[in-house]
């Protein structure tokens, strides 16, 4: 067991050729399988490690699969069991079972030609369900409390169970509009609807001083504002 320190501010993405041909030449080892999560996993590092003698074990993100890679993926049809290699019915085995089940198939994203595998623990989906039932807990209390986070920098915080609609009094869904106002005057000058074309002028407040200058309407900053407006 070995580790290898880098700088903190340097790229991971390099830090992987120069590390494997110092393993190569410290090591004398040819044969080994690459094993890393979806951050090393670049198609030029596949490359590298499927090489001589080595071969590669990387992570792949099923939302980021083409669409039929990712419909046979979620397909609960086609497994096997690990322990026997027997067809199984994912929709068939009890809730309580804690074997572990697996499918593969040619994958050729690119030019290298690979093989994903994808695997299913009942035991750890009931361990993530709980887990997503609390937080869906959690973010029932956060409506109801009213105290609903606006920034989200954690991917697991509740608050992403939680949409926005913009409606009106009466709970009608509202359009939103974005406006450029004259920071001088607060005359709005420039309106885009969403999903729509965007529609410009210059502003005819005859009191703005920006509206008199010599200056183009391109040299003019404006401020952006979201306000809601009615559907009309």
């Amino acid at each position: 067991l070995a580790f290898s320190l880098f700088p903190g501010n340097a790229n991971e993405q390099t830090s992987l050729k120069p590390l494997e041909g110092k393993v190569l030449q410290d090591f004398g080892c040819t044969k080994f399988i690459y094993c890393s999560d979806a951050g090393l996993g670049s198609e030029a590092i596949k490359k590298i490690n499927h090489a001589g003698e080595r071969a590669f074990i990387v992570t792949q993100s099923i939302k980021k699969l083409n669409k039929d890679d990712k419909k046979w993926a979620l397909d609960k049809t086609g497994f096997k069991r690990v322990s026997d290699d027997m067809p199984v019915e994912l929709s068939e085995i009890p809730e309580d079972d804690n074997g572990l089940y697996y499918k593969d198939e040619p994958y050729t994203p690119h030019t290298l030609h690979q093989r994903l595998i994808v695997t299913y623990s009942p035991k750890f989906a009931r361990y993530q369900k709980t887990i997503r039932d609390l937080q869906v807990e959690r973010a029932k209390k956060m409506l109801q409390s009213g105290n609903i986070k606006k920034e989200r920098r954690n991917p697991n915080d509740p608050a992403r169970f939680i949409g926005k609609t913009a409606v009106t009094e009466d709970g009608e869904a509202a359009d939103i509009r974005h406006y450029l106002i004259c920071p001088s005057c607060n005359f709005v000058s420039w309106t885009q609807k969403k999903s729509a074309s965007t529609s410009l002028k210059k502003s005819k407040n005859p009191f703005c001083m920006q509206a008199r200058s010599p200056f183009t309407f391109q040299e003019i900053n404006f401020i952006v504002l979201s306000i809601l407006f009615l559907r009309q």
